[in-house]
């Protein structure tokens, strides 16, 4: 019996060429849905600067031209095909500077009270911003949980990316189904990787600019620590260059690959033993540099000052907290690399995207 054909339009805030890491991520979903001959699929980028690539894709991408309610609406109509489920990354600072994005609950929620065959499947990437009370992100911060708790309410399903998101979500949409799916790794899925110890003894430091400085500046000590402990030969810095007083940390070169592509970052990665980066342990779940730490089969260090750890990943199993630790043996490490790997390939992409396409049937059938 031929299974039901599902219609799916993905909404994302932007989408290559534009460097988007949400845009990234709808891409894979489209690369796998486009292998279920049951799903056609599309994609709708909120971003008024974006332009398509010139090269060749099979994807198909519309684009907003005005950031409105009415705009969004007559997008929606003018789609040479007929959603039966709208597909949003929602992440609020994405759709507006000040992280209300009204203009999309108003619009998706005029346009589906006209549409009831169709169904909102919202991945909540983002919450809100958090900041002290003196500040204006505390003040902006009250009406984003508004306009998110929104998008909750007019969601057939909710899914996000960990489970302190997931707790928030369930609290504030009476009787929510919420999945948890952990990001996967945007740059890469081996399916085998090199054994820990005959990799270089090479360490990795990723992320944006912010992120790295703040990593260089705060944690220099430690950073030296850990490369002394596992007698690291080289560093490198991955994505734009941070500015730090050295290319050196204490002893250990620091080489500067900048932006690269997905394939060259995923070589380098594969080739490596450690990777460093400065991330919230209760969050971990959303990082999708911790992501393509796991699935290249190194060892995560991730470096932060609140200890929050969440359900989602475990210390010393998933990865090693920052901090000066007596010993690890000689065999944690490798035992650590091995279970984040396997754990890992768990819930890659492919078996997200079934796992989605699974909800998408429920709704359709």
């Amino acid at each position: 019996m031929m299974e039901k054909q599902i219609s799916v339009l993905q909404i994302v805030p932007g989408f290559s060429p534009q460097i988007n890491g949400i845009g990234d991520y709808a891409r894979i979903f489209e690369r796998h849905f486009e292998e279920d001959s049951s799903v056609a699929s599309a994609i709708l980028v909120c971003n008024t600067s974006w332009e398509n690539s010139p090269a060749p894709t099979r994807i198909h991408l519309f684009s907003l031209k005005e950031r409105s309610s009415n705009a969004l609406e007559a997008s929606l109509e003018r789609l040479p095909f007929k959603p039966n489920i709208i597909f949003l990354h929602f992440s609020n600072f994405g759709y507006d500077k000040r992280g209300t994005p009204s203009w999309l609950f108003h619009g998706l929620k005029k346009w589906l009270s006209n549409h009831s065959q169709v169904h909102l499947i919202t991945f909540f990437h983002e919450l809100y911003a958090m900041g002290p009370l003196w500040k204006s992100t505390f003040w902006f911060s009250i009406l984003q949980r508004y306009v998110t708790r929104n998008f909750a309410k007019i969601s057939k399903y909710c899914i996000t990316n960990n489970s302190v998101y997931a707790r928030w979500l369930l609290k504030n949409k009476k009787d929510a189904d919420v999945l948890v799916l952990p990001v996967f790794s945007t740059i890469g899925e081996p399916l085998k990787v090199p054994n820990w110890s005959t990799r270089k003894k090479q360490a990795i430091v990723f992320g944006n600019k912010g992120q790295k400085e703040l990593l260089y500046r705060e944690n220099l000590r430690d950073l030296i620590y850990w490369l002394k402990l596992f007698n690291i030969e080289t560093i490198i810095d991955i994505g734009s260059k941070p500015q730090i007083n050295s290319a050196f940390l204490g002893t250990t070169p620091v080489s500067f690959l900048g932006i690269a592509p997905e394939e060259k970052i995923s070589e380098i990665l594969m080739d490596s033993q450690i990777g460093f980066i400065n991330y919230s342990f209760g969050i971990l779940a959303k990082s999708t540099i911790f992501s393509a730490y796991s699935s290249h089969g190194m060892l995560p260090i991730i470096f932060n000052k609140k200890i929050n750890f969440s359900p989602d990943f475990k210390p010393f199993e998933h990865f090693i907290p920052s901090g000066k630790i007596p010993s690890l043996g000689d065999s944690l490490p490798e035992k650590i690399v091995k279970d984040v790997f396997k754990q890992y390939s768990q819930r890659n992409s492919f078996k997200q995207c079934n796992e989605i396409i699974r909800k998408f049937r429920n709704l359709t059938s």
